[in-house]
């Protein structure tokens, strides 16, 4: 998935976080977007560490320590990330450092379908705040 979509998905489902918490939503929209900083390491590094599910465990249970709510919105959204990441064809390595990457497998990371998912996303956070504006 492009960064966009990863945003627009971690932002979905931070928004309920967000309408109910304020500000610790936030984390779960860099959550969103945290597993492919990897890439600055460089790109042999992209959907390494960082795309399995040690890192989200580590990840989560070290932000738990300061904020258990901050921890919860951050595993659900890191979550979405490997999830959506799983769909395209490069697929995940769940269990980095063993060998192996896992997914449907289904498209190609910026194409249509990829673009799609990005767009129903964008709908559905314009009816999610219609709806608190209408309420």
């Amino acid at each position: 998935m492009t960064w966009k979509t990863h945003l627009t998905i971690g932002t979905l489902v931070s928004l309920p976080i967000i309408a109910s918490t304020g500000m610790i939503g936030i984390f779960g929209i860099l959550g969103s977007i945290a597993p492919d900083l990897d890439i600055i390491l460089g790109k042999q590094f992209h959907r390494t560490f960082t795309h399995g599910l040690f890192f989200l465990m580590f990840s989560s249970l070290g932000i738990s320590v300061i904020n258990k709510n901050i921890a919860l919105i951050w595993f659900i959204s890191y979550a979405s990330h490997l999830f959506l990441d799983s769909l395209t064809k490069s697929g995940v390595p769940l269990f980095y450092p063993l060998r192996g990457k896992y997914g449907l497998r289904l498209f190609t990371t910026g194409f249509l379908f990829d673009k799609l998912i990005g767009i129903c996303g964008i709908g559905m956070i314009g009816l999610y705040i219609a709806s608190l504006i209408i309420i």
